[in-house]
């Protein structure tokens, strides 16, 4: 095999349907070396990647099973070997051919810490589907850069796709501690010690969202909680696009735990209501979905975001008083 230019990460659990061909891509790069880093799965995503039989490939196991855990891993060993970059994949998404090249391609040309790309929705069941049309929309992504056609160039985040392992093991990898959220954590570690990001526009990434609602509102939900926990750590203040969610529930769940507010405080919601059918409406035109299924999906995201922020800032708070009152 050629000189290695680069791992590749692929964290696994229970990626079945998708393993065969993430794995067939990332290896057919005889100049990486492709880690299947499995949580342990219980369906047979590791006899698939077995049964591949690829030379540049190798498995291993993460007791950890959440995906920071496995990059980790991974940027450990390119570091031990030499490695100078690292590359990372996720199962569940789809990849043009030359996507590793282009990745790679930035750190050639210029002093970069980190390269990230766009995120492109697919559809595929019905729910996804609809998902691409919420989540292609400021709808669903409150005009996240990385997901509204940005230009290449240095950003503060993106979607994780490549890093010099050097910068990454230097501060310290993903925080373990960190479930989902983990890439918008780290971009803040990254750019606080005056490293930089780079956006490459020419490489997307083809994502398909969740086939569910009961898996929307789970993946919503963690984001929102884990959201709260970058708060906390770096006292950096969200985003509007990521507190317009906190505020949608706090309109119609304070009047509903402290109706002596009064029921004008309704009126905020009511306004939420009118403007994500008439902009569901306005897309449903466009794209032909269903309106109303655009709505639901819209309203699930945002309430499970909203309600995973303001449970965990509760907890958080909680926390705090207990251990006041233990001093």
């Amino acid at each position: 095999m050629e000189k290695v230019k680069a791992y590749v990460c692929i964290p696994t659990l229970n990626e079945e349907k998708h393993v065969k061909s993430v794995l067939d891509f990332a290896c057919s790069h005889k100049t990486c070396v492709s880690f299947l880093v499995d949580g342990r799965s219980s369906d047979r995503t590791v006899e698939i990647a077995q049964s591949l039989k690829h030379e540049n490939l190798r498995i291993i196991y993460n007791e950890d099973r959440i995906q920071s855990s496995a990059v980790n891993l991974v940027a450990q060993k390119a570091q031990e070997d030499g490695v100078e970059f690292l590359v990372r994949l996720d199962a569940h998404s789809k990849y043009e051919s030359d996507f590793i090249d282009k990745v790679l391609g930035p750190f050639e040309r210029r002093e970069i810490s980190s390269v990230v790309v766009q995120m492109e929705t697919q559809g595929g069941s019905h729910w996804q589907d609809v998902g691409k049309v919420v989540y292609g929309s400021y709808l669903g992504n409150g005009g996240s850069s990385h997901r509204m056609g940005a230009k290449s160039g240095f950003v503060k985040h993106g979607h994780h796709a490549a890093f010099r392992v050097k910068d990454f093991v230097a501060i310290g990898g993903y925080d373990a501690e960190f479930i989902a959220n983990e890439d918008a954590e780290f971009d803040y570690r990254m750019i606080d010690s005056g490293r930089n990001i780079w956006m490459e526009c020419t490489a997307p990434v083809m994502y398909f969202p969740r086939e569910t609602i009961k898996g929307t509102w789970k993946q919503f939900y963690r984001n929102g909680s884990y959201r709260l926990k970058n708060f906390w750590k770096h006292k950096k203040f969200p985003e509007l696009r990521q507190l317009t969610p906190v505020a949608v529930v706090l309109s119609f769940g304070l009047p509903i735990v402290f109706p002596i507010i009064g029921w004008g405080a309704l009126l905020p919601g009511a306004a939420y209501i009118l403007i994500v059918l008439g902009y569901s409406m306005l897309l449903s035109w466009r794209s032909g979905a269903r309106a109303f299924d655009v709505a639901f999906l819209a309203v699930v995201s945002h309430f499970g975001f909203g309600a995973g922020f303001l449970i965990s800032t509760f907890r958080h708070l909680l926390r705090i008083f207990r251990t006041a009152l233990w001093l």
